[in-house]
């Protein structure tokens, strides 16, 4: 009786211990959706205490919002919600043991706010809340959906049909293929599983329409999915994907859209795949023993693998093992980690010994070692360094943070003869001598050459006018005069009155052509009446031009690889300053630091400039400026284009007396027209070739 009474006390014991347990955990209750103004949606969960803690984070694509609750379990709350507000569209709630999460699933990422109140959680998915929680509109009101917010309303998920809408394949990049499922709603919950040469879809509670359940043969697309085959099953609907050869798998679902992409793999990602998942690759072997010494199994698997094995005396112990075609060294492993045993392989020598006395080996052989250093005699080795430099190579060997000499070692070098100095213990002037096999190699050389190429064309037009009117004191006899200019027509009157008006003063139109490009020819006429005394003097003056040129530079420099070089020619201007005077570069110049690869590629950072000395201002003159900074990786040999910037400047100007500008024919005499277009380009070229060895 008293051992009964035990009983029952035990049990109450382990029943209050699971209810205070559960009493941790709060319970959501109810979820409630609620559109907002501007394409917003609230999410308000309701808990039978105070709201739990809540981590969020969302991800692009898909896109989704998930909310996870700890210590909080979901009862007698829908799993699914279809909500298709603005950009939400459904709600999941997965609850496992005592975390929740509930995903948002998203037509695109927007953000989103998590908030407290009460036994309340409120996520507002968009730029947040619209309205207070104070004036939050009822469930009454007509144009507010609300899903889920009375316990007797069901989720527009199961009011909606449940079947299967559509089935689409398309063939991606890299001979992938994507099987797309669509759903009459975004509630379906699928279920994949890989069964080596199928990968079979379940969808339970979705039904298959006749009209779909038929084989789809997608071999002509080329891609690694050969067959579709959708079945109608009691519990819903199934698909079995037949794929093609090596293949790998992801599955996603964004709204009502399964998607499953099949991507083919080689030979070597298949082997690659395989091995990192299997990392055994030994020969294998089938037994079964019943109670075997440790010691024996040992043996055998050596004579079965033929590798040499030294077992200690210290292992004991018996052990049962049934092995059916698995690789020798699996079985070696498995039969040590049961056995509370190691191993280390010497040369073709497998040693066996437990764990601890391994351990404690490796110990004393490391405490040997230090005392064999400290106890060791030393001796002093010049080494030649034929390539590097010797303070390069000692700055390597002495380093504090990846040292090869001991802590009685030393090193230096001899400028002169670039030779090192080491004194250490045999052992590690040995290290040294290994190093610099490896450090104390010639270094591959690049020649990088470069072409600025800059191109100049300028074309201009100009078209002038000047005339006037005026009166002399008295005729001279000349009737009529030309030359080239109006001054040339004052010249030639030979008369008049020095009171009276003459040329080329008395100007009523003076629009003259003129360009940068250069002087405009012109050509004047005077006349004179011999009775009135009147002067008319016209000249007409035109200009047009064109003009083109090329300046190429083509700097050239050699650099070692993972070094820098640089080459410079040019000018310097002087600029005074309140410090005195500064010099500024107007020079052609080429900076640049070659890596070359193992594949024999040169991979380069670069810096090319074309300056220039430009127009004289009050300030002092200015530096017109090309500059390309950039990194590339070139072929050996091969030519690339930089960059290149490319000019074009087109102008034209009309200048005219009003009115008397705009008449037809004669408003020509009343105007000046121009016209100027000019094109600039430059272009930089880069050509790196290896320069090879003359002993290689």
């Amino acid at each position: 009786m008293q051992q009964k009474y035990k009983k029952f006390g035990w049990l109450a014991c382990i029943s209050s211990l699971l209810l205070a347990v559960n009493a941790w955990a709060v319970t959501m209750t109810d979820i409630q959706f609620t559109s907002q103004p501007g394409d917003k949606v609230e999410a308000v969960l309701v808990f039978d205490g105070p709201a739990p803690e809540a981590d969020s984070y969302a991800i692009e694509s898909p896109a989704r919002i998930s909310v996870d609750l700890t210590d909080t379990v979901a009862e007698g709350v829908d799993r699914y919600h279809t909500i298709s507000r603005g950009n939400t569209r459904s709600a999941t709630v997965i609850s496992a043991g005592e975390r929740t999460r509930v995903v948002f699933n998203l037509t695109q990422l927007v953000p989103h706010t998590v908030t407290t109140e009460g036994n309340q959680l409120i996520i507002n998915i968009g730029e947040g809340r619209a309205v207070p929680a104070s004036t939050q509109p009822t469930v009454d009101n007509p144009q507010i959906d609300l899903v889920g917010s009375a316990p007797t309303r069901t989720s527009s998920a199961n009011r909606a049909v449940r079947e299967v809408a559509d089935i689409d394949f398309r063939r991606g990049e890299n001979g992938l293929g994507r099987v797309l499922i669509r759903f009459s709603n975004s509630a379906a919950d699928a279920r994949i599983d890989d069964r080596g040469d199928q990968i079979v879809v379940e969808v339970p509670g979705y039904a298959l329409p006749e009209e779909l359940s038929r084989r789809i043969d997608v071999t002509d697309f080329a891609t690694a999915v050969r067959f579709i085959s959708p079945f109608n099953q009691p519990n819903g609907a199934r698909f079995v994907i037949e794929p093609e050869g090596v293949y790998e798998y992801a599955a996603y679902q964004t709204g009502d859209v399964l998607s499953i992409d099949v991507k083919p793999l080689t030979r070597a990602e298949a082997e690659a795949k395989r091995e990192a998942r299997f990392p055994y690759d030994g020969e294998r072997v089938t037994y079964n023993f019943q109670t075997i010494e440790v010691r024996s199994a040992l043996t055998v698997l050596a004579q079965k693998a033929g590798f040499n094995l030294v077992v200690s005396e210290t292992v004991q112990g018996n052990i049962t093992m049934k092995l059916d075609n698995v690789p020798w060294d699996q079985a070696l492993e498995l039969v040590l980690k049961v056995s509370g045993l190691d191993s280390r392989q010497e040369g073709n020598v497998i040693m066996v010994a437990p764990a601890e006395e391994i351990a404690a080996r490796e110990k004393l052989e490391l405490e040997a070692n230090v005392q064999t250093e400290e106890l060791a005699p030393l001796q002093t080795d010049f080494i030649q360094v034929n390539y590097a430099k010797a303070q390069d190579i000692s700055n390597i060997i002495s380093s504090e943070t990846a040292s090869i000499l001991s802590q009685r070692g030393s090193v230096t070098f001899d400028q002169r003869t670039n030779t090192l100095i080491v004194n250490d213990i045999p052992q590690n002037i040995e290290k040294v001598r290994s190093a610099m096999a490896i450090l104390d190699i010639p270094v591959r050389q690049v020649m990088i050459e470069a072409r600025v190429v800059r191109a100049n064309e300028n074309a201009a037009s100009s078209l002038g006018v000047r005339w006037g009117a005026g009166s002399v004191g008295q005729a001279g006899g000349v009737i009529g005069a030309g030359t080239g200019s109006l001054e040339g027509v004052s010249g030639l009157l030979g008369a008049g009155d020095a009171s009276g008006l003459g040329a080329p003063d008395s100007l009523f139109v003076d629009l003259p052509a003129t360009s940068a490009l250069g002087s405009p020819s012109s050509f004047a006429v005077g006349f004179i009446n011999e009775a009135s005394n009147y002067l008319i003097e016209l000249e007409l003056s035109a200009l047009e031009g064109s003009g083109n040129g090329e300046v190429m530079s083509q700097p050239k420099v050699i650099a070692t690889d993972g070094g820098t070089s640089s080459i410079l020619s040019g000018t310097q201007i002087p600029y005074a300053t309140s410090d005195g005077i500064e010099f500024r570069d107007a020079a052609l110049s080429l900076d640049v630091s070659p890596r070359i690869t193992p594949d024999g590629r040169i991979s380069m950072d670069l810096i090319i400039n074309k300056d220039s000395k430009g127009e004289d201002t009050l300030a002092g003159p200015v530096i017109n400026r090309n500059e390309v900074k950039t990194s590339a990786l070139v072929n050996d040999g091969q030519t690339i284009v930089l960059g290149g910037i490319y000019e074009t400047v087109e102008s034209s100007s009309e200048v005219k007396t009003p009115l008397l500008g705009d008449l037809p024919i004669i408003g020509n005499l009343f105007r000046k027209t121009s016209s100027e277009n000019s094109k600039s380009e430059l272009l930089i070229f880069i050509t790196p070739r290896l320069i090879e060895s003359s002993n290689e």
